[in-house]
């Protein structure tokens, strides 16, 4: 098989000789050549003698039906007296003409060329001319390399002379002996050949000679070359790669194969596919590399080997002469991938879950805003029956004319920012009816980082919206009657404290009168957290700095005397305090600031301090400081006969409750402390 594969690859112009021992060795040469000279369109021609016509005949049954080519005269039997001997003698330029000629007719008939095969035992006959018969071997090297002609010239080893077969192979470039074809290293050009013969050897023809030797060696380093390259470059490949002969056992392996078989490359040398794979029970028909040598076609599929690893194997068929040679088999571990494909199923299979059991309603669309996929719920909330009445749509058709602008815009701000959330639109149902939807929106890229589609939820808020706009609708209200609250008892303290006014003018006692304005002062601290309260947008809570500032001035102007007035110093935090605090915390400051105004400073001359800040989160200290003249009670706040102090203890403890304390010094200073 080796030889025919051989023979049917050889080429226009070359020139062989097949010495053989027998006829088997013979025609196993011979029959293959001329067949494939035939089965290429060639004319073919073969000179007998050792054997008979019919012989040959019968020979070629055995692998064709030959008749057929005789009768069109593709093929053509000669005897030797109608080709090498045709006017009785033996002439090599004549029989060379007469190849040319032969050779020119079977072009023109349209054949691709010719193919010629002669029994050479004629020339052991005593025929004239015969002795030239290696002078024709040599010259036939002039024609044959410029040729359309390939020609097998066959000796019989047992009935040839030795010095005749050693001048064979010295005029043939490539010899068939017994059943292999060999590249002719002996061989002789014609010009060598006959400057030997002529004992003509100059120094140019020894320099063909050993020139012809270095490039030899240099053709084959390059081969060697060539093939330690092929070798780094597949040893170098991550890809287990085999190749598998004839007989279907491992020819070659490179380095990555030491990861299937657990060994050096050569320990997959001479094993068949099912011991390098250990595939144990499974039927070879899975196997990529068993398809391929039944289809002769590429084949591919996953090996899973008994350590739980899994291979992509793809299984090439190679050709010799249209003849199925062997197997390239190329393999990759993808455990890892096929990992990640199991979790990204999972994964998708979860989204997928996610999504359509979603309250809300998921919608994902490509970067222009065509609809892709869409949830159960999208469907509810557009109120379409089916995913065709939807998928392929523009989102933009499901929003309200008015809002599509806005909703073009959020689509430029998910595709630079990644996301929008919260943003409400006025949507579309499928009959055209409107609901407020709210929308979050992100954007999908891919494995790169690029923009790939974007996905959104939506929720149907009209009701929510209906009922915050009640809402609203109630606080207004709501707000409406506190502002009219606080205002009415603003001016109902404002009406008592005119008419404790105008009753004080019709009173000359200067007791009563003083009880008239601390009453008429009390009146104003309450009534200024009310107007404080009517003017401000929240009702719930009173600005403290503000307040004091406003309630220290009007009572500093209720006591004010003819002589120069007392100097106020306000270090006040902006602190926000509720009704329920700011009222009694007024009146704590009124009342201090009131005996502070009143009893300690008999000359009218001095200065009050006020601290107003936070120590932490929720506690705030007050400090009201003079540096006034003392109490007479000695100290003792508590058991005064001051009805300021005695108030101010009162707020501090019951209606703040927090602590107070006073320190003598240069003055008083009270110290208060509450929580908010």
């Amino acid at each position: 098989q080796s030889l025919r594969r051989d023979v049917e690859k050889l080429k226009y112009g070359q020139h062989l000789a097949c010495i053989y021992r027998n006829r088997e060795e013979q025609f196993a040469t011979v029959i293959p050549f001329i067949y494939a000279g035939l089965k290429n369109g060639e004319k073919c021609i073969y000179i007998a003698d050792e054997n008979t016509k019919d012989e040959i005949i019968q020979a070629f049954k055995e692998i064709t039906d030959i008749a057929k080519y005789l009768k069109s005269g593709q093929l053509e039997l000669l005897t030797k007296s109608e080709a090498y001997l045709k006017d009785g003698y033996f002439d090599p330029d004549r029989m060379i003409e007469l190849l040319k000629q032969v050779q020119e007719k079977a072009l023109k008939d349209g054949y691709k060329g010719l193919r010629v095969t002669g029994e050479m035992t004629w020339i052991l006959t005593t025929w004239p001319g015969v002795e030239r018969i290696i002078e024709y071997e040599a010259k036939l090297n002039y024609f044959f390399p410029e040729s359309m002609c390939t020609a097998l010239c066959q000796y019989n080893e047992n009935k040839f002379k030795p010095e005749i077969l050693l001048e064979v192979i010295h005029t043939h470039p490539f010899l068939i002996i017994y059943d292999t074809l060999y590249e002719n290293p002996h061989y002789s050009p014609p010009d060598e050949f006959f400057a030997q013969l002529r004992g003509e050897i100059h120094r140019d023809m020894y320099e063909k000679v050993r020139n012809n030797v270095i490039n030899k060696k240099k053709i084959e380093n390059k081969i060697i070359e060539q093939e330690e390259e092929k070798n780094l470059i597949l040893n170098s490949i991550s890809e287990f790669i085999t190749y598998y002969g004839r007989d279907k056992r491992v020819v070659w392996a490179n380095r990555a194969s030491a990861n299937v078989v657990s060994g050096s490359p050569e320990d997959a040398i001479g094993k068949y596919c099912e011991e390098i794979w250990q595939c144990g029970d499974i039927p070879c028909n899975v196997c990529p590399t068993y398809r391929a040598w039944e289809s002769g076609m590429q084949e591919e599929g996953e090996i899973m080997r008994p350590d739980g690893r899994i291979w992509l194997a793809r299984a090439s068929p190679v050709y010799d002469c249209n003849e199925l040679a062997g197997i390239v088999v190329v393999a990759r571990d993808i455990t890892k991938r096929k990992k990640a494909e199991e979790a990204l199923k999972s994964s998708e299979e979860l989204y997928r879950t996610l999504v359509m059991t979603s309250p809300e309603a998921v919608t994902v669309t490509d970067l222009e805003g065509r609809i892709t996929h869409v949830s159960d719920r999208t469907l509810m909330v557009h109120g379409v029956e089916s995913t065709e009445e939807i998928i392929g749509k523009s989102a933009f058709e499901f929003i309200a004319p008015e809002d599509r602008e806005k909703a073009l815009n959020n689509l430029q701000i998910t595709l630079k920012e990644g996301a929008v959330k919260n943003v409400e639109y006025v949507m579309l149902k499928g009959d055209g009816s409107r609901f407020i939807g709210e929308l979050n929106a992100a954007l999908v890229k891919d494995s790169e980082g690029n923009p790939k589609a974007f996905i959104a939820t939506v929720r149907d808020i009209t009701s929510r919206k209906k009922a915050e706009e009640q809402i609203r609708t109630s606080l207004r209200e709501k707000e409406v009657l506190l502002k009219e609250i606080h205002h009415r008892v603003r001016n109902n303290m404002q009406v008592i404290s005119s008419l404790l006014s105008l009753q004080s003018s019709h009173i000359n006692d200067g007791t009563v009168m003083n009880v008239f304005r601390d009453i008429q002062n009390r009146i104003k601290s309450m009534a200024l957290v009310h107007n404080q309260l009517y003017q401000s947008e929240d009702f719930s809570e009173v600005g403290f700095n503000q307040y004091i500032e406003t309630l220290v001035s009007a009572l500093v102007q209720s006591y004010k005397r003819d002589h120069e007035p007392i100097a106020v110093n306000i270090d006040a935090e902006n602190i926000s305090l509720g009704i329920d605090t700011a009222i009694p915390c007024g009146l704590v400051i009124s009342e201090l600031v009131s005996n502070a105004l009143k009893h300690t400073f008999p000359d009218g001359k001095g200065r009050i301090d006020i601290k107003f800040h936070r120590t932490d989160e929720n506690e705030i200290e007050l400090i009201v400081k003079d540096n006034g003249m003392s109490s007479p009670d000695g100290g003792d706040f508590r058991n005064t006969e001051s009805l300021e102090l005695e108030l101010a203890t009162i707020l501090v403890e019951d209606q703040l409750s927090g602590n107070i304390s006073m320190e003598k010094g240069e003055g008083t200073e009270f110290l208060i402390k509450f929580r908010r």
